[in-house]
């Protein structure tokens, strides 16, 4: 496991953010079938973060951005470095996944936002706008076995 990975597992742990178990799964509206239910199975999750703390400081020192890690669930995707903006395609194991959205630091990491979600949607988390739209379906009766 390299370091990166190690680090947002152990944030995982510091933020109170585990994985939830597999027994309800995010139903969508796929337009192009009307009135058919699909589960999703993975979502874009796309962040766009103020370009200051509330307290109106910088997220990193000498006035430089934020390195972004999102977590869905318990499931994270790597980190976009000094950037305002980060978009990654994480699984889904809920209908409504908790989003958690942290800046990454050497010493003490800085929470961005976190909250309870619904897919799909625009939301506001802390102090960043949040897209979540599926990118993923599988079948609901696929995942009965029935057809």
């Amino acid at each position: 496991m390299d370091t990166g990975k190690a680090l947002v597992i152990g944030l995982v742990a510091v933020a109170g953010i585990g994985a939830i178990g597999l027994a309800s799964k995010a139903e969508v509206h796929d337009p192009d079938e009307p009135g058919h239910a699909r589960v999703c199975r993975e979502a874009l999750v796309a962040v766009d973060v103020d370009r200051t703390k509330p307290s109106g400081k910088s997220w990193d020192v000498l006035d430089g951005a934020p390195e972004i890690a999102i977590g869905l669930d318990g499931t994270y995707a790597g980190v976009c470095a000094n950037s305002y903006r980060c978009e990654r395609t994480i699984k889904v194991r809920d209908n409504t996944p908790q989003l958690i959205i942290l800046d990454i630091d050497l010493k003490n990491h800085d929470l961005i936002g976190k909250s309870e979600l619904s897919i799909p949607g625009t939301y506001r988390v802390g102090s960043a706008n949040v897209v979540l739209r599926c990118t993923a379906y599988a079948s609901a009766q696929s995942e009965d076995g029935a057809k």
